[in-house]
């Protein structure tokens, strides 16, 4: 239990007395001393006539004074309180000498080594020598310094004082027999008033037991003390100086001075009784007052430690709990305060090294804090932020005072931004290589197309050409994969319903899925309508399907359901990227073999798969996850191992009618006799440009070449006669597709467009759209496909 305010009061009032006592003692024999120097008497008795204080008497007062200020005196240095010590050992040493001189009747000259003429003047058989009792009380008092704060210097420290009192009513009594031993020095007044202050100060230095703790403890015992204490030392005084006064007057001859003085002794006594039954009785009401603030003191603790509302405890440094409250009861998921107490607080880390790590940090600074996990009841981790510290007791051992905040909600969205962000990066990285392995392919297809072009039916090479035509068929559709994960695919966005496209996935599932697959559909009747390329939602779909039946390869069930749904802001808080509003949810789930959190960890990361070696290309999911995302929509998977899968995506609804899938209408374009067309190819990969315009040089048409949007202009406008068809990638330096192809309108706009891509700029990237009024043709593509779409566009059979 701590210390109460009034006893550390007390110990701060005791400690000042001690130092007040050490530099007054000091200051009384350094007066003597200088009373001794320059022939003051009044410095060295007092009272003119009285005995004076011998100088080795005032040399012992200052040792033992700077001794006792040294010692009260807090945040010493270690060499000051060896020097305190020395001081002590050297006031015992002279008191220790002087006695022996007494009882061997010894001469050894230290009376005189201080003044020696002042003493010889002063007369006597060894004039300079103190007396017997103050070389007893400077022997007690040395070795009071040197036990300070033991129980033997506050038994040696009240002789000093009992004795040195008694000295002090013999003057006051003129006794002679008091201070004065047969033909031994007086002790002087001076020396037994300094010997009182010394003895008080060193009862005051160890205020934590004894007569002197008692003395400012609370209750009837202190309240006795402080009241009965100073009267026995007063009341006899007086009485003492009354008899004798009487006495000297004759008042004892008569019976009516007797019984006054007895009336006396017995109205002093019981003023003094009196006066202490009223201390006793106000120090009885203010113990009540006390223990009833601390009652309500500690139910107000009581309610505010249950009532919080973050986990506390109060432990052992061992880990034993001795303490709960009801929140951290609730957050680490016990039935109640006993069951969780039974354990020990090291049993609730998952990581015990982390245990130890802070136990050694709150040894070393008292507190600490930092983020932790945690483990329920139940087995599930918690992330906590925790913050402890060390609390000191005096009447047993620390404890530990320990808040803990639940912070895994936060901890997992930091952790889906972590994750968003690896996705953005890796989407970003993919879809520039994707592009650039699309230019690629571009060139390998069609020069491959060429070389079969112009080759012999019969050549043997040409089943080599064909299956690196091939390979580059796969390569494109992987690079689509990717392009589709890094959210970079041009889109055809339109207003449809959902349960459409899954009506018709539903069909062709049927057929595709194995047989021990049961495929079911729920869909809702008054699902609301989003904007979508169907396409995609057709990929999105597919991939989910495959993926829960490769789930599944002993069979089970398959289900697709469509709902509206709407996400609060709570939930949006929980899930990184989401924002509240209203959303159409599809949902595939499977009854197949669940997921385990690690691999839920990953399940999106493009080529991230658990099936084995040349089963899968890891892209299936990454595709889904990129699709969703580009349709400024949202993908979240709950599965557990044993227990299924469900993925459930959500596409933000429209207050828009669903519409019917835009058909690009080209006039028809009948080329006049004449000069063949003329097209303007605007490309940055020096590859893929030559490529093309070899391929439309090969089929007659005049090409007009340019690397940029900014030189397509400069040869556009350059150019006098017209320019047929403009074809121009979307992705370029200094000025782009869309761009370009707009501003050259207005100087040919005549030319017809077909823009080329892997995927489009960034103003139809964060859009979505892309001008249906223009063609546009996929990287990477062939030479049949080029010359097709070319002919399509100009409108040629």
């Amino acid at each position: 239990m701590d210390p109460r305010p009034t006893e550390v009061a007390s110990r701060s009032w005791q400690s000042t007395a001690s130092l007040m006592a050490g530099i007054l003692t000091a200051a009384a024999g350094l007066a003597a001393l200088v009373g001794w120097a320059i022939g003051i008497a009044p410095l060295k008795s007092l009272i003119t006539g009285l005995t004076a204080m011998r100088a080795n008497s005032a040399l012992g007062f200052v040792l033992c004074g700077a001794s006792l200020t040294i010692l009260s005196s807090n945040a010493v240095p270690p060499a000051l309180v060896r020097a305190a010590k020395v001081a002590a050992t050297l006031a015992l040493l002279a008191g220790l000498l002087t006695f022996a001189e007494q009882g061997l009747r010894l001469d050894l000259g230290i009376d005189t080594l201080l003044f020696h003429a002042a003493a010889i003047a002063d007369g006597g058989a060894f004039p300079g020598r103190m007396s017997p009792g103050n070389a007893i009380c400077l022997i007690a008092s040395g070795a009071a310094l040197l036990a300070l704060r033991r129980a033997a210097a506050d038994w040696l420290a009240a002789a000093v004082a009992v004795l040195s009192l008694t000295v002090v009513a013999g003057y006051g009594y003129s006794l002679y027999v008091m201070h004065r031993l047969a033909s031994y020095t007086s002790f002087s007044l001076p020396s037994a008033l300094a010997f009182v202050v010394l003895s008080t100060g060193i009862l005051c230095a160890g205020p934590d037991r004894g007569f002197v703790r008692g003395l400012y403890a609370e209750g009837p015992s202190g309240t006795v003390l402080r009241r009965l204490i100073p009267a026995a030392v007063i009341i006899p005084m007086l009485l003492a100086w009354l008899s004798q006064e009487g006495e000297r007057i004759g008042m004892y001859d008569d019976p009516v001075g007797i019984g006054v003085m007895v009336a006396a002794i017995i109205m002093a006594f019981v003023a003094v009784i009196r006066v202490t039954a009223r201390s006793i009785d106000a120090s009885d009401t203010r113990r009540a007052r006390a223990e009833v603030e601390l009652d309500e003191s500690q139910a107000n603790y009581r309610d505010l430690f249950d009532a919080a509302p973050v986990g506390l405890s109060h432990s052992l440094r061992d880990g034993t709990l001795l303490e709960v409250n009801h929140a951290f009861v609730h957050l680490m998921g016990y039935a109640d305060a006993a069951s969780l107490r039974r354990g020990w607080a090291t049993d609730l880390f998952v990581n015990s090294g982390e245990r130890a790590k802070m136990r050694a940090e709150v040894a070393e600074h008292g507190h600490v804090a930092g983020e932790v996990e945690l483990r329920r009841a139940d087995g599930a981790v918690i992330w906590v932020q925790l913050h402890s510290r060390m609390i000191k007791r005096e009447d047993g051992p620390p404890r530990n005072e320990t808040a803990f905040i639940d912070i895994t909600q936060r901890k997992q969205l930091e952790q889906q931004f972590v994750q968003a962000q690896k996705m953005e990066a890796v989407g970003r990285l993919a879809g520039g290589v994707a592009h650039d392995f699309n230019n690629l392919l571009t060139v390998i297809r069609s020069y491959c197309d060429l070389v079969l072009m112009e080759m012999p039916e019969n050549a043997p090479i040409r089943e080599d050409l064909r299956e690196i035509s091939g390979a580059a068929d796969r390569a494109a559709a992987l690079a689509r994969q990717l392009l589709a994960f890094s959210r970079k695919q041009v889109l055809l966005p339109q207003v449809i319903n959902p349960n459409v496209v899954v009506q018709e996935v539903h069909s062709m599932l049927r057929r595709v899925l194995p047989s021990a697959v049961a495929c079911e559909m729920k869909i809702a009747d008054d699902l609301g309508a989003i904007r979508v390329d169907p396409g995609q939602v057709d990929q999105v779909l597919m991939n989910l399907a495959i993926n829960a039946s490769d789930a599944m390869p002993g069979g089970g069930r398959l289900l697709i359901e469509t709902s509206n749904c709407t996400i609060d802001a709570a939930y949006a808080r929980l899930h990184s990227g989401v924002q509240p509003g209203e959303y159409v949810c599809i949902a595939v789930s499977d009854t197949g073999t669940g997921i385990d959190q690690a691999t839920l960890a990953h399940i999106f990361e493009p080529f991230f798969t658990t099936k084995p070696v040349g089963k899968g290309t890891g892209l299936g999911l990454a595709t889904v996850y990129g699709i969703v995302e580009q349709n400024h929509g949202h993908v979240w998977v709950y599965s557990e191992p044993g227990e299924g899968t469900t993925f459930k995506v959500y596409f933000p609804l429209v207050d828009e009618s669903p519409e019917a899938v835009p058909k690009r209408a080209l006039p028809a374009h009948e080329r006049a006799a004449g000069p063949p067309p003329v097209v303007l190819v605007v490309e940055d990969d020096d590859a893929v440009r030559g490529t093309i315009a070899k391929v439309l040089g090969l089929q007659g048409y005049t090409v007009l070449s340019a690397q940029h949007g900014g030189e397509g202009m400069r040869v556009g406008t350059a150019h006098t006669g017209a320019i047929d068809l403009v074809i121009s990638d979307v992705m370029m330096p200094e000025m782009g597709g869309r761009d370009f192809v707009e501003r050259l309108a207005k100087v040919h706009p005549e030319s017809r467009v077909l823009l080329i891509s892997g995927y489009s700029d960034d103003d139809v990237l964060r859009r979505g759209l892309i001008d249906p009024a223009f063609a546009f043709l996929e990287k990477p593509f062939t030479v049949d496909q080029l010359v097709r779409k070319v002919q399509g566009v100009l409108g040629a059979v």
